[in-house]
């Protein structure tokens, strides 16, 4: 390796075989490693883009890997509120089932008291009118005269009594209306009422207090 002045040489000295003498060869040491210097550039750049493409295939796993683990947490995810879903759809069913148990429980306990109400009421208006026709009867058959005459005051009695009897037999009646107003089987109608007339019975009821 030498230089003279100039570009750095290399230099190789061989002795004849033949003569004395020693032949030196040189040559530019650009030259001579040119060869040597493009190959190594190459194979620099080959590593280094063999380098950078495994880099970016490793960042593209990494990425590839990371986005299938957010994938599979999402899916975890959605399968738990899945779940959730499920399990609160199941116990609103059961208690949508449990209200309706308990709503039919309580008309069958309605209907049977109802029908307790109406039995009764029906029992309690025979029993009633049994005794209360049988006393308008007689007040009737007073005024009537079948038991002999009767002083007007006696006369008046007995017809407080018929009308008394007449207006709780009427109020028996009405109560047992309440059952078909109920069953839907009420029927309104229109009649002429004298209303002086009841005045005047609220009245003659109402004198004695």
């Amino acid at each position: 390796d030498g230089s003279v002045d100039g570009p750095r040489r290399i230099l190789s000295h061989r002795a004849s075989a033949e003569m004395p003498l020693v032949v030196t060869v040189s040559a530019p040491q650009d030259a001579v490693l040119a060869p040597w210097w493009s190959k190594a550039m190459t194979l620099a750049a080959a590593d280094l883009a063999g380098t950078l493409v495994l880099a970016a295939m490793t960042l593209a796993l990494l990425r590839e890997a990371e986005r299938r683990e957010r994938a599979i947490a999402d899916l975890q995810n959605s399968e738990q509120a899945l779940r959730d879903s499920q399990q609160r759809l199941i116990q609103d069913i059961a208690a949508r089932h449990r209200i309706e148990a308990e709503l039919i429980a309580a008309k069958q306990v309605s209907d049977a008291a109802n029908r307790a109400k109406t039995q009764f009421l029906a029992n309690m208006s025979h029993e009633l009118r049994t005794p209360l026709n049988a006393v308008i009867g007689v007040a009737e058959a007073l005024e009537s005269g079948i038991f002999g005459a009767m002083s007007g005051k006696q006369t008046e009695y007995v017809g407080d009594i018929r009308k008394s009897g007449q207006h709780l037999l009427s109020l028996i009646n009405d109560i047992l209306d309440t059952t078909k107003i109920e069953s839907g089987k009420y029927v309104l109608h229109q009649e002429d009422l004298a209303v002086g007339e009841l005045i005047g019975e609220c009245l003659r009821q109402m004198e004695p207090l």
